[in-house]
């Protein structure tokens, strides 16, 4: 066994595991594979874990088809997880992927404005616990939507990945679970002896600890208790993610006692949430998501403008008769007591409300509109700038409304063909437009 081979397994013993037990052998092939990777073949690999990735959720692989820095296809995002994962390490090879890695691409998709739902794909029996559970944290606090896709193995730190997304689904064959912490301390002293090579330590009096875990030293029991302590203190590190992640308890989280469940099982113990192919899965969640989506009140206003000028006349009747049935009603005699003040008060109110500022014609016309209120006028006035004047077939049309309904007494430079022509057809076209209350409108997503 080569050198770098040597350091790849003895990384097992470097720290505390998420690594599934019946997966190690799975997990030191993959980290021999990862320490005998020459230089040169390391893009090569990234290239093949690209296409193989693509190939998996998309059922096969287009030259070119993205220029974005990750997996992409009609809004959905692809993360390949694979093999051994790694703390610390910015690539992924296909047999060993790096927390790094899964971070610098789901930030760039999470930022990316075409980006509707972001994918882990993952296939992996787990790896470093440090850095495992900030990478989970920081899914959990992404914007977009966000889903895992185990296909084969979603083991200890591969499951704490997969179960941080928004929606958790594995296929019917997959493997799910293993939430337990370990620390693989390997002797290599025999190994060392036959090799012929003996190491002698010279350490500091009274740091009694400062070898313990070295595959060369001896494990005593003082040594074995403190890395139990540590092992145990990553487990409730485990656990906390887990349940903030799935909403699971604690009890229900040490039940399992770090075993690995197929599809069906994990379902039943909510570690995940349904099972399904990895097409059917994201077809899914895009049309919930889809379902779910605002509505977008600018596009509900253009979408009501009318068309021609049969629309037009609709309009003209919907947003009279809604006008008038908006007037309170009140006692007769009270009304003519109080008329002349009640309409100089509602008029002055209207021409000298805040949303009349730079908008003098538009106010003094609904001022003069009977039945028009101050609370009917501002929304009027708030969006007057914003709106696209009326089409120039329907000016007319307009202001025959704008005359029939109280407009009377319009200057000289607003009537039709005057200078006023423009804003006065766009003021029309606004006002028409704002009378149909939000609940009228057609185009409701």
């Amino acid at each position: 066994m080569n050198n770098e081979a040597r350091l790849a397994i003895s990384r097992l013993a470097m720290g505390e595991q998420l690594v599934g037990a019946e997966t190690t052998d799975m997990f030191v092939q993959c980290l021999t594979a990862y320490a005998n990777m020459p230089e040169d073949r390391a893009d090569a690999e990234a290239a093949k874990a690209t296409t193989k990735c693509q190939e998996r959720m998309f059922g096969a692989s287009v030259p070119g088809e993205s220029k974005k820095p990750f997996i992409y296809r009609d809004g959905v995002a692809v993360i390949p997880v694979y093999g051994v994962l790694l703390n610390k390490f910015s690539a992924c090879w296909g047999f060993v992927t790096g927390y790094n890695f899964i971070r610098a691409q789901m930030n760039a998709a999470d930022a990316d404005p075409d980006v509707n739902l972001i994918v882990f794909d993952v296939d992996s029996p787990g790896g470093d616990a440090a850095g495992c559970f900030e990478l989970t944290a920081e899914i959990r606090e992404l914007e977009t939507p966000t889903m895992a896709m185990v296909d084969d193995l979603g083991a200890s730190a591969a499951y704490g990945i997969c179960a941080a997304p928004d929606r958790t689904v594995a296929t019917p064959s997959a493997s799910v679970g293993s939430i337990g912490v370990y620390r693989m301390m390997i002797d290599v002293r025999q190994m060392d002896a036959n090799d012929g090579i003996k190491f002698d330590f010279i350490v500091s009096s009274g740091s009694d600890f400062k070898l313990a875990g070295s595959p060369h030293v001896e494990l005593t029991d003082e040594m074995r208790e403190w890395f139990q302590e540590a092992v145990d203190v990553r487990m409730q590190e485990f656990v906390d993610d887990v349940i903030a992640s799935r909403g699971l308890t604690e009890e229900e989280i040490r039940d399992t006692k770090a075993r690995v469940y197929r599809s069906q099982d994990a379902l039943a113990r909510g570690l995940i949430d349904s099972v399904s192919t990895p097409t059917d899965a994201v077809s899914a969640f895009l049309a919930e998501l889809a379902s779910d989506e605002p509505i977008d009140e600018d596009e509900n206003a253009m979408a009501v403008l009318p068309k021609n000028e049969t629309e037009l006349n609709a309009l003209i009747e919907q947003a009279k008769s809604e006008a008038v049935a908006a007037v309170p009603k009140v006692d007769a005699e009270k009304i003519a007591a109080d008329a002349v003040t009640a309409d100089r008060t509602r008029r002055q109110a209207i021409i000298g409300c805040d949303e009349a500022k730079d908008k003098g014609k538009l106010a003094a016309t609904l001022a003069e509109t009977p039945g028009m209120t101050v609370e009917m006028a501002k929304p009027i006035l708030a969006s007057a700038a914003a709106e696209v004047a009326a089409p120039q077939e329907t000016k007319s049309k307009l202001e025959q409304v704008m005359d029939t309904t109280g407009g009377a007494g319009v200057s000289s430079d607003e009537a039709p063909g005057g200078e006023g022509d423009d804003d006065k057809a766009a003021a029309a076209s606004n006002r028409i437009l704002k009378f149909v209350p939000a609940n009228r409108r057609t185009d409701a997503k």
